[in-house]
């Protein structure tokens, strides 16, 4: 059973506590943090992590020698275990279409197209989905940092998306990038155009 958070009570604990402890080291760290959610934590650190929350040692993520690389390898790493994605690849697709037809859809069309797909989620994965998101959002925004909605798309959007991997030959691999350039221009929307997207939901 995953605890959820004592004020956001439809969202994982750990979401919150993960993201609130991100985005408060990004902010004060006076220095530029090169690539946040693609770089890799310590992965002893994280697995260590990984068991005292299943313990509801949440404290543990609050400990000095735990850097900022470890806490996102920390939320990665619950986003990709837990045993439905946040939202599905397909079901992503059934409401964007083909990535050539995405492509062709002006960004007016493409948020609405996206509103729409955060409605059918269930209440706990929309909830969080509108947390994690307004997480990156408020990422882009810090001045000496300068992340882009893009470069944290493409690091995260297999996260949340969970794409089937297909077979290793030409046309699959193809597919496979189109899809993941797909997958990562709607989570680059989310983050942009969160408040719209996620308004009244």
């Amino acid at each position: 059973m995953v605890l959820k958070h004592e004020i956001h009570k439809t969202v994982p604990k750990i979401v919150v506590d993960c993201c609130d402890l991100i985005d408060e080291r990004y902010r004060n760290s006076t220095e530029p943090i090169e690539g946040i959610y693609r770089q890799c934590g310590d992965y002893n650190k994280i697995q260590t992590l990984r068991f005292r929350i299943d313990a509801n040692d949440y404290a543990s993520l609050r400990q000095a020698n735990i850097d900022i690389y470890t806490l996102t390898g920390v939320l990665k790493l619950f986003l990709r275990e837990i045993k439905h994605p946040l939202v599905s690849a397909n079901e992503a697709k059934t409401f964007i279409g083909q990535p050539n037809q995405w492509l062709l859809t002006d960004l007016t069309a493409k948020i609405e197209i996206l509103k729409r797909l955060i409605r059918t989620l269930p209440e706990v994965n929309r909830d969080t989905m509108s947390y994690i998101f307004a997480h990156f959002n408020k990422l882009t925004k810090v001045p000496l940092q300068q992340i882009s909605a893009d470069t944290l798309a493409i690091s995260i959007s297999p996260t949340i998306f969970h794409p089937v991997q297909k077979g290793a030959n030409t046309q699959d691999l193809k597919e496979i990038i189109k899809e993941g350039q797909l997958l990562a221009d709607c989570v680059k929307i989310m983050i942009e155009y969160h408040s719209r997207i996620f308004e009244n939901i």
